[in-house]
């Protein structure tokens, strides 16, 4: 396994109405500059990867010409004006979750690239089903039958919540994340493969089975959407 870091992930964390990050996804990206910048001077590319697509929770957001912004873009957009050259960034866009972050993550990216000593960063109010989600799809064999999976070593980093957003939008999202990772632990139980993953993805999970999609799902509340 290498023993320098290969990539810097960073999941998506919604965006403002004009298109710019939010504060916290902001002290994300500032981490990840900042890793980068210490792992990138003997010259080889570290890569930052900007995670996800948007969020089903809310409508997407447009730009000046009608086209949707991608959050991974944003972010994208972000670490450029923060001194991280283009070539050093890959962006994914095909998550609309954490759990998706991970599995497209993988299979787009560090996967292909061989890249196995990863970084992820994300808020501490995201980090325990973050870390959960990521340590869990990142050992995941192809296949029940097979032992077959890169050595991956991750290394969570969180940033801090402080001044982030308002306290009772934090704390209902804590709320919210804290529930949401018990949901998780159960769905972890049952997967033991990215093949068992795949399927339920595209045939359980709201933001991508289409059966799913066309079904009423409970909203969020005020205070959660603060948080998207």
């Amino acid at each position: 396994m290498e023993s320098r870091v290969a990539a810097v992930l960073v999941p998506g964390g919604g965006l403002l109405p004009d298109g710019e990050v939010t504060s916290w996804v902001k002290r994300r990206l500032d981490k990840a500059q900042e890793i980068w910048s210490q792992n990138s001077k003997d010259g080889r590319p570290v890569f930052v990867i900007t995670l996800s697509g948007g969020t089903t929770h809310k409508p997407p957001v447009r730009d000046r010409h009608d086209f949707v912004i991608h959050e991974c873009a944003a972010a994208a957009k972000y670490l450029i004006q923060a001194g991280v050259p283009g070539t050093h960034i890959v962006q994914e866009w095909s998550s609309y979750d954490t759990i998706g972050n991970a599995y497209f993550a993988r299979l787009q990216h560090t996967e292909p690239r061989q890249w196995q000593n990863l970084v992820i960063v994300t808020s501490e109010f995201h980090m325990p089903r973050t870390q959960a989600i990521f340590e869990w799809v990142f050992r995941l064999p192809w296949s029940e039958d097979s032992n077959s999976s890169l050595p991956y070593h991750l290394q969570f980093v969180a940033v801090s919540d402080v001044g982030v957003m308002e306290q009772g939008a934090l704390e209902s999202r804590r709320a919210k994340e804290k529930k949401s990772l018990q949901s998780l632990l159960q769905t972890i139980s049952r997967v033991k493969s990215l093949s068992t993953l795949h399927e339920f993805l595209f045939s359980e999970h709201a933001a991508y089975s289409t059966n799913q999609r066309f079904q009423s799902h409970p909203s969020l509340s005020v205070s959660e959407l603060k948080s998207y």
